[in-house]
C-alpha cells in the first residue's frame, strides 16, 4: 500500500510495529522456508526470480522454495527500489486512531518495547490499517 501511496504522489508515513520491515517473514522461526513457488510468491513490478538471480549467482540455482532470510533480503530490496524505507518508522506501536476535524490523529509508542516509550501523536488526513494475518508468533504446543 505505500509504494502504491507513494507512485500516486501521497505523503507517506509507515508506522511498522517491530525493529525491520518483514511482518510474519521477520517473525518466522530461522528454518522456515516458503511453501509457494518463486512465481507465487514475487511482485509484479520487482520479479523474485529475477532478483534472486542477482544475489545467487555465486551459490547456484535458487531454491524452489526459499528460506525466511531469503524472502526478508527479497521484502527489502522491495522496499528500496520504490522509496519505501525512507518513509518508515519502526518500533512504532499504534495504540489509538481518533477522528480529528478533516483527519485521523493516530498515536503510537516509539522504542523497543522493553524500554521506556514515548507516546507520538500526529494527525493525518487518511490511514491504511494493514495488521498482517499473523502479527503475533505463537509457538508450536
Amino acid at each position: 500500500a505505500a509504494k502504491e501511496l507513494l507512485q500516486r504522489g501521497c505523503a507517506v508515513t509507515l508506522l511498522e510495529k517491530g525493529p525491520e520491515l518483514g511482518g510474519v517473514w521477520r517473525e518466522a522461526w530461522g528454518g522456515t522456508r516458503s511453501t509457494s513457488s518463486l512465481l507465487n510468491t514475487s511482485f509484479s513490478d520487482f520479479s523474485l526470480p529475477a532478483f534472486v538471480e542477482t544475489v545467487r549467482s555465486d551459490r547456484g540455482a535458487y531454491p524452489r522454495h526459499f528460506s525466511r532470510d531469503e524472502y526478508r533480503c527479497y521484502l527489502r530490496a522491495y522496499a528500496e527500489r520504490f522509496g519505501v524505507l525512507e518513509c518508515v518508522i519502526c518500533d512504532a506501536e499504534v495504540v489509538t486512531v481518533r477522528k480529528a476535524g478533516d483527519g485521523y490523529e493516530v498515536g503510537w509508542l516509539e522504542g523497543p518495547r522493553d524500554v521506556a516509550q514515548l507516546t507520538t501523536r500526529e494527525t493525518f488526513t487518511h490511514v491504511v490499517v494493514a495488521t498482517g494475518l499473523a502479527h503475533a508468533k505463537k509457538p508450536f504446543n
